[in-house]
């Protein structure tokens, strides 16, 4: 039996595949009649055709939305940086997170920017 989840995400991929074959319409018209008149007809903005229009390779498949999703976490510590920290914070935690930078700057070559 399917959960709740894999049937809600089912049912929007749905959507997004009926949302992909009406701007396939919307494009196939507007290559055939102009993008104004598309615009006119379909109620859709004109820079919204237009940027379809160029995202269009000949399939539907290339009008659905794309991920939106970071694909790297530039500012996160790499793990060298974390057991230093851990190590320096074992030591000195108690005379304050100022210090523990500090410490971090001077022997263990820290290039971070201190965030207050």
């Amino acid at each position: 039996m399917k959960s709740i989840a894999q049937k809600a995400e089912k049912k929007q991929r749905a959507e997004e595949k009926k949302g992909a074959k009406k701007k396939e319409r919307i494009i196939w018209y507007a290559n055939k009649h102009g993008k104004s008149s598309a615009s006119r007809k379909y109620q859709e903005s004109l820079s919204n055709i237009k940027r379809w229009s160029k995202q269009y390779d000949g399939t539907w498949q290339s009008l659905l939305c794309k991920s939106r999703r970071p694909h790297s976490h530039s500012n996160q510590h790499t793990l060298s940086e974390e057991a230093d920290i851990t190590e320096v914070w074992s030591k000195h935690g108690c005379k304050g997170m100022d210090y523990v930078y500090c410490v971090l700057v001077k022997d263990y070559g820290y290039t971070r920017m201190q965030i207050l």
